[in-house]
């Protein structure tokens, strides 16, 4: 595992706690922060994932043109 991946699940961790928190607290705004990090995380996924498929797209049309 690499440094990235290690923060990585450190910081889902500390959502996940933080999420527990929030439910058995009944704290809304602690709720939102959670939120607002696993949306943001998920849209630096998703990101990533359109890239790599473009990026594969140009290659393959490259390659059979």
């Amino acid at each position: 595992m690499d440094r990235e991946h290690i923060e990585d699940s450190a910081e889902k961790a500390k959502g996940t706690f933080e999420d527990t928190a929030g439910k058995v607290t009944d704290d809304k705004k602690l709720l939102d922060e959670v939120g607002s990090r696993t949306t943001s995380r998920q849209l630096v996924f998703w990101s990533y994932v359109l890239a790599f498929f473009f990026t594969a797209g140009i290659l393959a049309l490259r390659h059979l043109g």
